[in-house]
């Protein structure tokens, strides 16, 4: 298989990690840079929405993702894209895996409302902290631009509102593959 570096995005409690879950089941050469491993290590040391977390969480992520480049590791990562904080850290990973001839996939997950009001109270979502209160997750939503795209990647939107797990998981295998 190719060299892929897969990111997907949006929003919180779409299903980025138990879609990276399952891509590294169904291709093993997958390895899963998920966005709390590096947020909940800069959270050790700094509180959440200041400048030294996010520079943390950044820089961190950026290390990782350079050296599992540079392995030639095909790689996931997940992340709550917002073009305003991070369309210069998209391109800079963009840059670099272009330079060791990755292709690079953009998967734009997301849900209605509902659902996601549902998925955000899922015990699962202790383990990393995540957003598990829906009147945050709405102001989240509201203050942040969470419907934007990367517009320079090959991507593909698939809304699981009314999908199930397996419908989400096939259109994400052929959208792999392709």
């Amino acid at each position: 298989m190719k060299k892929i570096l897969l990111l997907i995005s949006w929003p919180p409690g779409v299903g980025k990690l138990t879609i990276s879950n399952w891509i590294k089941q169904e291709f093993s050469e997958f390895f899963i840079l998920h966005n709390h491993i590096t947020l909940d290590f800069a959270r050790k040391f700094f509180e959440l929405n200041t400048k030294q977390l996010s520079e943390i969480h950044n820089k961190t992520r950026m290390l990782i993702i350079e050296k599992m480049i540079e392995i030639e590791n095909s790689i996931i990562i997940t992340m709550c894209y917002t073009k305003n904080k991070q369309e210069k850290n998209i391109k800079k990973i963009m840059n670099l895996a272009y330079k060791f001839w990755y292709e690079i996939k953009y998967i734009h997950l997301t849900a209605d409302f509902d659902n996601l009001k549902c998925r955000i109270n899922d015990e699962s979502r202790k383990k990393y902290w995540k957003l598990r209160d829906f009147d945050n997750l709405k102001r989240f939503i509201e203050t942040s631009e969470v419907w934007d795209k990367i517009p320079f990647l090959n991507w593909i939107q698939i809304d699981s509102s009314n999908l199930t797990i397996n419908q989400t998981l096939q259109k994400v295998k052929r959208f792999i593959e392709s």
